[in-house]
């Protein structure tokens, strides 16, 4: 049974409108590539990516997040989990890459 669409697409939306982001990540895991590289902060611009290199492993385990739950029971409940996001950022618990390094590859 797949996800419901409209809700499914509608938490990725609210998520833009709220935070920014369709997949929001904390600073600190979208800054974790460059941890070690004595990059000055600040100044010009040397790599711009948008956060998608960085979401790379929080999209691969939402896509797996969603696989499992589309196939259990909790499918019935993503409304629910919709009305949840816009209080507290449930994408955030459901995409946790475990790899070292995760969130910057």
């Amino acid at each position: 049974m797949p996800l419901p669409i409209g809700d499914t697409i509608g938490i990725l939306a609210d998520n833009l409108r709220l935070r920014g982001s369709v997949l929001p990540i904390s600073a600190r895991n979208a800054t974790r590539w460059a941890r070690g590289l004595n990059l000055p902060r600040g100044g010009e611009t040397v790599l711009y990516t948008g956060l998608m290199f960085q979401l790379i492993p929080y999209i691969e385990e939402m896509s797996q997040a969603e696989e499992k739950l589309g196939d259990s029971w909790l499918a019935g409940f993503v409304g629910l989990g919709r009305q949840v996001n816009k209080v507290v950022n449930i994408s955030a618990l459901m995409a946790r890459p475990s790899a070292p390094g995760a969130g910057g590859l």
